[in-house]
C-alpha cells in the first residue's frame, strides 16, 4: 500500500481528520474493508480438548460456537461422547484406578483472513457448555461461567511469515534477503493458541478437569499486517487484598472489574475506537482472579494520540465489590406482588434476559450517569511498554476508594415536594416512605488499610514507532500531497509554485493538512529548469519571499551551468544546491506532535519588579509577531481569530496569571524552540534557586500537544484575581463535600482550584505531565465568576499601588466633622437607616 491516499479520505470516529495508521498514510482511522488489501492469507484453526473424569459422566458432551467467514457465530461444534474419545496417551498408566483422561482434535476449518475476521477475532468471547443425557432422552445443559477468548490470537507470529510452502523455491534466496533486511525486534514467543478460563466453574460431579483449546497452523496475522494493525491486549489477572466482610454475598452483587481508556481533550478520539470493557462477575473472596484478556486495535488510530495515551493517560480500572442488589419483589399466597402495579414490574424483570440487564447497565454508564454504588478505582499508566524490549510488561496498582454521589442523589429526591393531595394514599405513603429511607452519610471502603491492589500484564504485538519516526513519515506524506496537487503561482512563466487545498482539506478554511498535526498552510517551492528540460525543485517553504530566495539560489547555480559537457553533472550540481537548501532550518511546516512547551511560576506578590518584567515581556513578544506598537491601543483590544487559535505554528505566548493577595502563579505556554524559550532566557537571566518566595517549574524535555489557553484571546496575559489566599479557598469543606445538585459551571470553577494547589504545591514539572494537572481555559473563567476579586490597574502591570494623597484624606476629615450630631458609626449599616427614617 503506497502512501498518499488522498485528502478524501473518510473523517475519523471523534471528528476532525484522521491520519492513516503509520505503515500507511492517509487513510481514515478506521479502515474500510476496501483498504485491506494484503494477500490472501487463510488460517486453518483446530480444537484440542482433554478431559479428566469418572465413568459415570463419560456420556457428556462439550459444546462450542464458532465463527463463519464473516465473522459471526453460526455454527456449534459438539465434542463427545467423552468415553467415546481416545485415552490420552501421555497419562496411559498414570491415572488413578476408575478415573479416565481422554484427548482428542478437531479441525474448525479455514478462515480467510479479512478486516470482519480481524474485529469479530478481537472481541470473540466463547461461552463453553456441558451437555448430559437425562432420564427422557434430552440433553441437559449445565450453566457455567467458562469462556474462551479469541483476542490473543492476534498477537501471535514471528518475524518470518511461517508459511506453509517449502522455504527450497525458486526465490528462496530473495526472500531470505528480504527477511534479513527487514526490521527485528525482540520479542517473547507467543504461540498460536488460546486456552479457555473458568472450567473449574462447569461444577459438574465426576468431571475433574477440562482443558479446551483453539489453535491455527500459522500466525492470524502477518508480520506486515501485524505493523499495520498494532494489536494490544492487556490481561486482567487479579485483584488481591479486598476487604472481604462476611455480609458482602448476601447483600452485594458478585466482584466484576469495568476497564475504560483514561482520555484528555487531546485523546478523546480514541474513546469510539476503545470502548469500555466489563469483566465477568466472580464470587466474593479476599483474592479475586479473572484471568480475561482484552484486545484493542491500536493501528486504526492516530499513532501520535495513542503515544500520547499509553504515556501520559492509559487505563482507569473499577473494582466493584460492593454494588448493591436490587430489592426483590414480595408475593403475596396467589403469586402476585403485593404492591400496586408489582405484577407488571414483574413480568417486565422476567421478560428481560440478563443479557438485557448488562447491556441497559452499560449504556447507561457510557451516557455519563453517575455511579451509585462506592467501588474501588486503579489506574494504570502504559508508559513503560513503548520501552519494553520483550513488549510485555506487568503492572500493579493500589485501589484507591472511589465515592459515589450519594448526597446529590438524596438532594434530587428531595427537590421533588410533596403534595397534600394523595398523601395518605399507598402511593404518598411510599414517597413518605421513599424520603424517610434516604441517608446523606456514605461510607467508603478503606482498601488503603487491606493493601488492596490491582495487576495486570500489557503486550503489544510489535514495537510501537517513535514520536521522531512518525513525524517524518507525517511530513513524507504532507510532501507528497503537495507535490501533487501544486499549481504556478504568479504570472505566466513564474518559477514559484504553490500547494493547492483540495475539495476536502484540512481541519483550519485555506490550508493544506493531509495529516491530522499537519501544518495549516499552503506552502510554496522554486523550480528552475535545466538546459536538457530537467527541473530541480526546491524546498517547501512556508512564506513565498523565502521560495523566491531559494530560486534565486537555484537559478544562479543552473546558469553556471550552462554550456557544461556532461548534463548528468550539472544536474547534479544543482540538485546539490537543492539539497543544501533542504537542510537548512524549515520553520512552519514540520509535523512535531509535542511543539508547545509550558513552564509554572510561583513568585511573592512583593516582588513587583520581576511580575512587571514577566508581564512585559509577554506583551512585547506577541506585538512584535503580529507587528504591533506594544503602547498603541490595538494591543489591548486585539482579538485572535479561530484560525489563529488553531494554527499550530503560530508563535505567541499564551497563559494566565492568578493573583491571591499573597502570592503570583503564572502558567506559560508557547512553542518549545521559540517564544518559549526566548521567554525562559529572559526568566532565568536573575538565575535564582527555588525558595520559599520563588519557584520555576521547567523542564524543556517535556512537551504537549496542544495549547490550553488560546481561548483566552489576548495579546495580553489573562489575569485573574480572587478574594482570598488560594491556601484559604481550597481549604473550605464547601469543594469537597456537596449536599445539593450542583452545576457543570460550579464543578469546573472548583476543579480549577484544586488544579490551581497542585501547581503550586509541585516541585518537578514532569509530576504534572500524567493526567489534567493543568486547568484550563473553561475552569479558570468559571473560578473567575465563583471567586474573582476586583483587580487594580497597578495590579495588571504589575507595580506598586500609589497612596492617597493628604489632601483627600482632609476631605474627608472635614467632611466627617460637619456631619450631624448623633450621626451613628460608619460601620454600623442598620443604625444608619434608623436615624434616617427618624425611628
Amino acid at each position: 500500500r503506497g502512501p498518499g491516499a488522498g485528502p478524501g479520505a473518510e473523517p475519523a470516529a471523534g471528528g476532525g481528520r484522521c491520519r492513516a495508521p503509520f505503515a500507511g498514510s492517509g487513510s481514515s482511522a478506521l479502515m474500510a474493508a476496501a483498504a485491506w488489501d494484503f494477500d490472501p492469507r487463510a488460517v486453518a484453526f483446530s480444537l484440542s480438548l482433554s478431559a479428566t473424569f469418572h465413568p459415570s459422566v463419560g456420556a457428556a458432551t462439550v459444546s462450542i460456537p464458532w465463527l463463519d467467514a464473516s465473522g459471526s457465530l453460526s455454527s456449534t461444534t459438539s465434542v463427545g461422547p467423552l468415553n467415546s474419545l481416545d485415552l490420552d496417551p501421555a497419562r496411559r498408566g498414570k491415572q488413578r484406578p476408575g478415573v479416565q483422561r481422554v484427548r482428542v482434535q478437531r479441525d474448525l476449518g479455514s478462515l480467510p483472513v479479512t478486516l470482519e475476521l480481524v474485529q469479530a477475532l478481537r472481541q470473540a468471547i466463547l461461552p463453553i457448555s456441558v451437555q448430559l443425557p437425562a432420564s427422557s432422552g434430552d440433553a441437559v445443559t449445565v450453566p457455567s461461567d467458562a469462556r474462551l477468548h479469541l483476542g490473543p490470537l492476534l498477537l501471535a507470529g514471528g518475524e518470518a511469515d511461517g508459511s506453509r510452502g517449502s522455504k527450497d523455491t525458486a526465490d528462496g534466496g530473495q526472500a531470505a534477503a528480504a527477511e534479513s533486511a527487514a526490521p527485528r525486534w525482540q520479542r517473547p514467543a507467543r504461540p498460536s493458541e488460546v486456552r479457555a478460563t473458568l472450567t473449574e466453574s462447569i461444577g459438574v460431579a465426576g468431571l475433574y478437569e477440562l482443558d479446551v483449546r483453539v489453535t491455527t497452523d500459522i500466525p492470524v496475522l502477518s508480520p506486515e499486517m501485524l505493523r499495520r494493525v498494532m494489536p494490544f491486549c492487556f490481561t486482567l489477572e487479579a485483584v488481591q487484598s479486598l476487604p472481604n466482610e462476611p455480609w458482602l454475598p448476601d447483600r452485594c452483587e458478585d466482584t466484576y472489574l469495568h476497564i475504560s481508556p483514561q482520555v484528555s481533550k487531546t485523546t478523546a478520539c480514541l474513546v469510539g475506537a476503545f470502548p469500555p470493557v466489563r469483566s465477568g462477575s466472580r464470587p466474593h473472596n479476599s483474592t479475586v482472579r479473572f484471568s480475561e484478556p482484552v484486545v484493542w486495535l491500536l493501528g486504526f488510530s492516530p499513532p501520535h494520540k495513542i503515544r500520547e495515551w499509553l504515556q501520559h493517560e492509559g487505563l482507569v480500572v473499577e473494582v466493584h465489590d460492593r454494588d448493591l442488589r436490587p430489592p426483590e419483589v414480595e408475593e403475596d399466597a396467589e403469586g402476585e406482588a403485593s404492591a400496586d402495579g408489582g405484577s407488571a414490574a414483574a413480568a417486565a424483570a422476567e421478560e428481560e434476559t440478563a443479557e438485557d440487564k448488562a447491556a441497559k447497565a452499560e449504556r447507561e454508564r457510557n451516557s455519563g450517569k453517575r455511579v451509585p454504588h462506592p467501588h474501588g478505582v486503579a489506574r494504570f499508566t502504559l508508559g513503560s511498554l513503548l520501552e519494553s524490549q520483550s513488549l510485555e510488561v506487568r503492572m500493579r496498582a493500589d485501589v484507591f476508594p472511589g465515592r459515589s454521589d450519594k448526597k446529590q442523589r438524596r438532594a434530587e429526591e428531595l427537590s421533588e415536594g410533596l403534595r397534600a393531595a394523595g398523601l395518605l394514599e399507598e402511593e404518598g405513603m411510599q414517597k413518605v416512605a421513599q424520603r424517610g429511607g434516604l441517608d446523606k452519610r456514605e461510607d467508603t471502603t478503606d482498601y488503603h488499610e487491606f493493601g488492596t491492589v490491582c495487576t495486570i500484564r500489557a503486550a503489544l504485538a510489535v514495537p510501537f514507532p517513535k514520536a521522531r519516526d512518525i513525524r517524518q513519515q507525517d511530513e513524507v506524506t504532507c510532501r507528497e500531497t503537495w507535490s501533487a496537487s501544486e499549481q504556478r503561482h504568479g504570472e505566466e512563466g513564474s518559477s514559484i509554485f504553490q500547494a493547492v487545498a483540495p475539495e476536502e482539506g484540512g481541519t483550519v478554511a485555506g490550508s493544506c493538512a493531509p495529516v491530522e498535526d499537519g501544518p495549516h498552510a499552503l506552502p510554496f517551492r522554486a523550480k528552475v529548469a535545466l538546459e536538457d528540460g530537467a527541473e530541480i525543485a526546491g524546498p517547501w517553504r512556508r512564506q513565498r519571499q523565502d521560495a523566491e530566495t531559494d530560486q534565486q539560489r537555484l537559478q544562479a547555480a543552473a546558469d553556471a551551468q550552462i554550456g557544461a559537457e556532461d548534463p548528468e553533472a550539472a544536474a547534479a550540481a544543482v540538485q546539490a544546491v537543492a539539497d543544501e537548501l533542504a537542510g537548512e532550518e524549515r520553520k512552519g511546516l514540520d509535523c512535531r506532535f509535542e511543539r508547545f512547551g509550558r513552564f509554572v511560576v510561583v513568585v511573592d506578590e512583593s516582588n513587583l519588579d520581576f511580575i512587571s518584567a514577566v508581564l512585559r515581556k509577554v506583551m512585547e513578544w506577541n506585538a512584535d509577531v503580529k507587528k504591533i506598537d506594544p503602547s498603541s491601543a490595538e494591543l489591548s483590544t486585539y482579538q485572535l481569530t479561530d484560525a489563529e487559535k488553531q494554527d499550530p505554528h503560530f508563535d505567541i505566548l499564551t497563559g494566565v496569571a492568578l493573583l491571591d493577595g499573597k502570592s503570583r502563579i503564572f502558567v506559560l505556554e508557547g512553542l518549545r524552540d521559540q517564544g518559549l524559550k526566548a521567554m525562559l532566557e529572559h526568566i532565568k537571566a536573575g538565575k535564582r534557586a527555588n525558595d520559599s518566595e520563588f519557584k520555576l517549574l521547567n523542564n524543556p524535555e517535556i512537551g504537549y500537544s496542544r495549547r490550553l489557553y488560546a481561548d483566552f484571546g489576548s495579546l495580553k496575559l489573562k489575569q485573574i484575581k480572587i478574594r482570598m489566599p488560594l491556601e484559604d479557598l481550597a481549604a473550605k469543606p464547601d469543594l469537597y463535600s456537596v449536599s445539593g445538585s450542583m452545576s457543570d459551571a460550579t464543578a469546573s470553577g472548583i476543579q480549577a482550584i484544586k488544579q490551581l494547589m497542585g501547581l503550586k504545591q509541585m516541585s518537578r514539572l514532569r509530576a504534572l505531565r500524567h493526567g489534567s494537572a493543568f486547568p484550563e481555559a473553561s475552569n479558570l473563567l468559571d473560578l473567575e465568576i465563583l471567586y474573582g476579586g476586583f483587580i487594580t490597574d497597578a495590579e495588571l502591570e504589575g507595580r506598586a499601588e500609589s497612596r492617597r494623597s493628604p489632601g483627600r484624606s482632609r476631605s474627608r476629615r472635614s467632611i466627617a466633622a460637619a456631619a450631624p450630631t448623633g450621626w451613628p458609626p460608619r460601620r454600623d449599616v442598620a443604625c444608619r437607616l434608623q436615624h434616617a427614617s427618624g425611628a
